[in-house]
């Protein structure tokens, strides 16, 4: 596997006005920074973002090759293959879509619920490099081995965790310690999401919700890039420095969660991928990643390695800033809430439905109970 890392160019991630001057270089063929040994690099358009890729054909509008010594964002795809949520591409959106269009980030759409609107954005096809390296600054053992994960098909994902006003549209009432139509609900177990996904997916024919697998949010929190967040890389000094345009955590979240969208988005468009509450995925909780699904799939299946216990992952506005990295894992009992614990909603294919099952717990109104995990 050729070597991989992230830059950032003048005028941010090869946005305008470098996108001019770099489509000019990939055009003429060449662009020779002087650095290292030359590569011959793929460049493509992702809403506004240029990405560069060694491996031909990633998603996009290729737009030429050029020569340069410089790296190259770890994100690529492979084609041939028809997408079928891909929709924009037929101009034919789905009928539960009230909106829909594409801006900097790429495709976006939207659904109503009970005059509660919420935004899904698309996360391409692709390859990435699942979990952080053995000297990534406070990295626990279960986040290894890293290993590449393949993503044969896009899938939408909602731009932010599941809002308070979402939940009560839903649900008819609110679990939440700390109050706010635009805040993140929170208190809800594994088995009290699955439960709001029931509801919604009965409400909205073909809306086909679940809970993102491991991957997918992994995948989508790092939006191509490979360093501990997706601002750029960390040292445990700076840290918090480089956290706070992002993330609430403890050291600037007063306690409580904020409401959503109010820090910086990553390269897709996702908001509060880090930070302000932990995220429920699908998965079972495994001690590493040994005999992971490669595919993008979610890792589920009691067996003598595997326990009861389902993965979050993200960091909290309660977390120290050590913890909110895209590689951290925690996990907790499914039918255990937090005041810590909310999630966000992926739009599945039929056959991920169909695995997508609930635990044999109580889904009703949670308690005042709060996580026992250990991170």
């Amino acid at each position: 596997m050729p070597e991989r890392f992230f830059r950032r160019v003048p005028g941010g991630l090869a946005k305008a006005p470098a996108l001019r001057s770099l489509r000019a270089a990939a055009l003429r063929g060449k662009a020779d920074t002087g650095q290292g040994p030359v590569r011959v690099l793929t460049i493509t358009l992702h809403g506004e973002d240029l990405i560069f890729s060694q491996e031909s054909s990633p998603p996009g509008s290729p737009i030429g090759r050029m020569e340069s010594r410089d790296g190259v964002i770890d994100w690529e795809a492979e084609t041939g293959h028809v997408d079928r949520n891909a929709f924009w591409e037929s101009g034919a959106p789905p009928a539960w879509a009230a909106d829909w269009g594409q801006d900097r980030y790429g495709p976006w759409v939207e659904f109503v619920i009970r005059d509660v609107r919420q935004r899904m954005r698309w996360c391409p096809p692709g390859k990435f490099r699942m979990g952080s390296p053995a000297d990534e600054p406070g990295r626990f053992d279960d986040e290894g081995p890293q290993h590449e994960v393949t993503l044969r098909e896009g899938f939408w994902l909602f731009d932010t965790p599941v809002t308070q006003g979402l939940w009560r549209a839903v649900m008819g009432q609110n679990p939440s310690r700390f109050q706010g139509v635009n805040r993140p609900v929170e208190q809800v177990s594994w088995a009290n999401c699955q439960a709001f996904i029931t509801r919604i997916n009965e409400r909205v024919s073909g809306l086909m919700l679940g809970l993102p697998s491991e991957a997918q949010w992994e995948y989508a929190c790092r939006a191509g890039t490979i360093t501990p967040l997706y601002n750029g890389p960390i040292e445990i000094e700076d840290h918090k420095a480089a956290l706070d345009p992002i993330a609430w955590y403890d050291a600037n979240s007063n306690g409580r969660t904020h409401p959503v969208a109010r820090k910086e988005p990553n390269p897709w468009g996702f908001f509060d991928m880090l930070g302000n509450v932990w995220e429920w995925t699908q998965d079972h909780w495994y001690v590493d990643y040994r005999g992971a699904p490669a595919d993008g799939t979610a890792w589920e299946g009691l067996d003598s390695e595997a326990g009861a216990d389902r993965v979050y992952r993200g960091g909290s506005w309660g977390s120290d800033a050590s913890v909110v990295r895209a590689a951290v894992r925690n996990r907790n009992r499914p039918d255990i809430p937090g005041i810590s614990l909310g999630f966000r909603c992926a739009r599945v294919h039929v056959s991920q439905a169909d695995k997508q099952s609930g635990e044999d717990v109580d889904p009703a109104r949670p308690s005042e109970a709060v996580s026992t995990a250990p991170k």
